[in-house]
This record gives C-alpha cells, sequence and structure tokens, in this order.
C-alpha cells in the first residue's frame, strides 16, 4: 500500500513546515524523491535503519503526525520499524512516545512486545510512575503472552519492568501478577530479595 501525504499548510510561515514534512513523509510513504524512498511495509536496510535511529525528535513527531493523519498506526509498519519506533522512544522525550509505545505493548510480534516493555522499564525505571504500571498491568493481560496455557518469556520482563519502576502501588501489582502462575510467583519471590 503506498501513502500519498498532503498535508495542508497555507501561508509563507508554514512553506518551510511543509516542505519538511513533505519530505520526511515522501521517504516513508512512497513519494516520489528517488532511490532513497523507504516503505514502511517491507524491513529496513543498515543505511534506511540508520538514518531513521538518528533522526531528531521533532522529525520523528512529524513522521508520526503526518503517518496517524492518513490513517497510519504502528502496526502498519513492518515488525523491524515497529522496533525502531520503540527504541527511538527508549530515549525521546516527546508526547508521541506514549501512543508509540501504548500501541507497541498490545502489537502482535512477541519481539516487539518485549521491547516495548523494555522500553517503559528503561524510561521509567525507579519513578514509581502509575501510567506505566496501568500499561504494564494491561499488557500482562494479553492473550498473546500464554502459550498453551503456559506464560511466555515476556511476563517475567513485565513483572521486571513492575519492580523496577518501583513503589508501593509496584510492589503489590507485582504480587498480584505473580499470583496467576507458579514459575512468575517463584521469579517475583526472586526479584524481591535481591
Amino acid at each position: 500500500m503506498k501513502l500519498r501525504v498532503r498535508p495542508n499548510w497555507g501561508g509563507a510561515a508554514g512553506e518551510g513546515l511543509f516542505l519538511k514534512v513533505l519530505i520526511i513523509s515522501a521517504l516513508f510513504s512512497g513519494g516520489a524523491l528517488g532511490q532513497d524512498i523507504i516503505s514502511i511495509k517491507d524491513p529496513p536496510t543498515k543505511a534506511k535503519w540508520q538514518s531513521f535511529m538518528q533522526l531528531n525528535q521533532k522529525d520523528l513527531v512529524e513522521l508520526w503526525q503526518v503517518q496517524r493523519g492518513q490513517g497510519v498506526r504502528l502496526k502498519n509498519w513492518a515488525w523491524q520499524w515497529r522496533i525502531g519506533w520503540v527504541k527511538v522512544c527508549i530515549e525521546a522525550s516527546v508526547d508521541i512516545c506514549d501512543e508509540v509505545l501504548a500501541q507497541a505493548m498490545g502489537d502482535r510480534a512477541l519481539v516487539v512486545r518485549a521491547e516495548a516493555v523494555k522500553a517503559l522499564r528503561l524510561r521509567f525505571a525507579g519513578s514509581a510512575d502509575e501510567n506505566a504500571l496501568s500499561v504494564l498491568q494491561g499488557a500482562f493481560g494479553n492473550k498473546r503472552n500464554y502459550r498453551n496455557h503456559r506464560p511466555l518469556f515476556i511476563l517475567s520482563r513485565i513483572l521486571f519492568a513492575i519492580y523496577e519502576i518501583g513503589g508501593e502501588q509496584a510492589m503489590r501489582l507485582g504480587k498480584d501478577l505473580a499470583k496467576t502462575h507458579p514459575k512468575l510467583g517463584q521469579y517475583w519471590q526472586e526479584l524481591i530479595k535481591t
């Protein structure tokens, strides 16, 4: 699916922003800017991955907003690009990262969900952030995090992220979630002993 981005900014002040967003979005939407076009459906080449990872926060926000304006969600990107979005949100301090990480926590690819858990842990370690804990609690209940009624490794990562975020609420939440399976209970006990 090729996307066409047509932002509607008028006036002289908006022309520079329009051109910049047009270039960024064209690179990611199948526009006509030559050989550097990036398809969000295809895995990135090494050079395109590096270029994406080096985008500044402002350009990331503009790219996300333009894509979202076209109805594109994180799930529409190839899984490698979805991991890229999660990775840039580990360090970025922009509002779009809350949306990116929330979408990644429910991703169909386990590797993307696991990377999102890691990102939340790194972003909020030691903060006792209630919103991060709430997102992790929701992710814990995702049926895709179980196979044959057994927990996948991501549930241990979620418990570890809860532990690292810390605070009284985290300790209660981790204890309650760990009760869902004996292996998780054992893992939680090992965490709180350290």
